[in-house]
This record gives C-alpha cells, sequence and structure tokens, in this order.
C-alpha cells in the first residue's frame, strides 16, 4: 500500500511539473513571437529611414551642384565686368595722365639761367 501512496503522490508531482514546464514554454513561445515581430517592426523602420536618407542626400546634392554652378556663373559674370572696368579705367587713367602732363608744360616756371643744368 505504501507503493500505491508513494506512486500517487509522485503522479501528482509530476503533473504539476509538466504544466509549470508547458506553461513555461508557452510563455517563452508568446515572448519569442513577440520580439520576432518587434524586430520586423525595427527593420522596417530602419528601412524607411534610410530610404528617405537617400532621397534627402539626392536633394542636397542637387542643391549643392545649382549652388556652385550659381557661384561660377556669377563669378564669371564678375570677371568680365572687373576687365571691362579696367579697360575704361585704364583708358581714362592715359587720358588723365597726358593731360596732366601738358598742364604741367603750359604752368612750368621757366628757371633763371643760372640755375639750369
Amino acid at each position: 500500500m505504501i507503493y500505491f501512496v508513494i506512486s500517487f503522490v509522485s503522479l501528482i508531482i509530476g503533473i504539476f511539473i509538466g504544466k509549470y514546464t508547458a506553461a513555461s514554454k508557452s510563455s517563452m513561445a508568446k515572448e519569442l513571437r513577440d520580439t520576432k515581430e518587434e524586430l520586423a517592426t525595427l527593420k522596417a523602420k530602419l528601412k524607411h529611414h534610410f530610404s528617405e536618407n537617400v532621397v534627402l542626400f539626392k536633394q542636397l546634392d542637387d542643391s549643392y551642384q545649382k549652388l556652385f554652378k550659381q557661384f561660377g556663373d556669377t563669378v564669371d559674370d564678375i570677371s568680365e565686368s572687373i576687365k571691362d572696368s579696367n579697360v575704361r579705367q585704364e583708358g581714362t587713367l592715359e587720358r588723365l595722365t597726358d593731360a596732366s602732363s601738358q598742364s604741367d608744360k603750359e604752368h612750368s616756371v621757366q628757371q633763371p639761367k643760372d640755375y639750369q643744368v
């Protein structure tokens, strides 16, 4: 009879251990599914983030190309304006120099003959 009681108690203990292990496995399986879903969501967000970055970098590259083209065009325009201005200034300077030298000749004071070398 003692064997019967020991067997019965062992059976009861085995059932409780089995249920606890099964419950633990099902909670672990549920946690694994949740973790996989979270990982899939994060991967999708990361993919979306990088695709948006590609678009933004392309727009940034286009903007920089437009900016450098505008700088180049402006530099060309300014350099042509400066060249034209320099040519006009040189012509004016030559005329002023010629006029100044003629004015000096007209207004020059004659030194006495004994001071001339």
